[in-house]
């Protein structure tokens, strides 16, 4: 439940110039704060987290912001994971990035360097992330931004194809609009497990979803590449449809064909089709 800052070591932001300065910013709003406002803000916070764990109240208390804020880079960095350095295990399971919705343009490199962080401070230059994409949800974070989690989720994906060891499962078709945690578990464990058993222990099954790789404008189609276990296998109940946008920035909603491993979509009635969008909405329900 807390942003991805939370768990990388200060130094390790300096390898970033947008990054430093996102760093740079935490602390000069740190140094701002009143030192004995936050103290009695954040003594009444503890007293009504207190009141909440008894249930006298139904409401979750707002953190204030300050010097314990659980929000702060590097935070759970030293007081949680720091601890169990150098404990060395096998993988790392990882499911996060809600709390960090509103910066997507920085979550990539992010998490690129926690993974390195975590790497070099366990001493396992090639430990495992296998991570899950986030689901489907109808945030209203920013609700002129129809595009908030998809910007995310394309954000995440980035990381699994330029980060070696690095394995993504998907979630978007087994979210819940209107609940950020999903109750169903199970099917997210199960495509953990099948990679964990693909890349971890060498099992030979289907355990990655597919993935785009190409797309190519061939007279009036456009071919859709993809790589994975899944897409020849995809028997849609219902047809899919793909958004196509035309250079005028309009979209298209175009019925997928789906053919071994590529998606097919006829063009012939789009003037100068410009680009291709799926399930890039916040809340999508992808099939």
């Amino acid at each position: 439940g807390r942003p991805i800052c939370t768990w990388i070591r200060e130094d390790y932001f300096k390898e970033d110039d947008e990054l430093l300065a996102y760093y740079k910013d935490f602390e000069q709003r740190l140094k701002e704060v009143d030192p004995l406002a936050y103290m009695k803000a954040f003594g009444e916070y503890l007293v009504n987290i207190c009141h909440y764990i008894s249930k006298q109240t139904t409401i979750w208390p707002t953190e204030p912001f300050g010097p314990f804020d659980t929000n702060t880079p590097s935070v759970l960095y030293h007081s949680m994971l720091e601890r169990i350095v150098p404990f060395h295990f096998k993988a790392i399971l990882w499911y996060q990035g809600e709390s960090d919705e509103l910066i997507s343009h920085l979550y990539t490199n992010l998490f690129k360097i926690l993974i390195k962080n975590w790497r070099e401070v366990f001493e396992n230059p090639d430990l495992p992330f296998f991570y899950v994409q986030l689901p489907n949800f109808n945030t209203h974070a920013a609700p002129n931004d129809p595009y908030l989690w998809g910007k995310q989720r394309l954000a995440q994906e980035q990381v699994t194809r330029t980060v070696p060891h690095t394995y993504m499962v998907v979630s978007t078709d087994i979210g819940e609009m209107d609940d950020i945690h999903p109750k169903d578990k199970r099917p997210v464990a199960v495509r953990l497990a099948a990679l964990v058993q693909k890349y971890l222990y060498n099992e030979n099954i289907a355990a990655e979803s597919p993935r785009l790789q190409d797309a190519r404008l061939i007279d009036s189609h456009i071919h859709l590449f993809f790589k994975g276990d899944g897409l020849p296998l995809v028997q849609p109940n219902e047809p899919i449809y793909i958004n196509v946008v035309d250079y005028l920035g309009q979209n298209h909603p175009i019925l997928a064909e789906v053919c071994d491993n590529q998606i097919l979509l006829d063009c012939t009635a789009i003037p100068k089709p410009l680009k291709t969008h799926y399930c890039l909405e916040s809340s999508c329900k992808a099939k």
